[in-house]
């Protein structure tokens, strides 16, 4: 009797290690790319304005693809490592709600 529970235990725990492998190893699922779009939309339209707003004098002396050149690199760099992770943080049960 009691080779066969240790057996069965053993088996358990095998099955119970090799799915939770497979969970840490396959790839979450992607939230849809309209929600993507539109968080990201969310994210811009604000930023590009603000920034428009607070710097717009000063960025208007300047050539136009010295301006695009500094607008885009403001622009990607708060979107990647400030506002995306806080908007990914907030509205985390939005985009993956199946």
């Amino acid at each position: 009797m009691r080779g066969t529970y240790s057996r069965e235990l053993y088996r358990n725990r095998a099955r119970h290690r090799a799915t939770a492998i497979a969970r840490r190893t396959t790839p979450h699922s992607q939230p849809p790319r309209y929600k993507i779009f539109l968080l990201t939309w969310l994210a811009i339209y604000p930023l590009i304005t603000g920034i428009f707003l607070m710097f717009g004098s000063l960025l208007t002396a300047l050539p136009l693809l010295l301006r695009t050149l500094l607008l885009t690199g403001v622009l990607v760099y708060l979107m990647t490592y400030v506002v995306m992770p806080k908007l990914m943080q907030v509205f985390h049960g939005w985009l993956y709600l199946k």
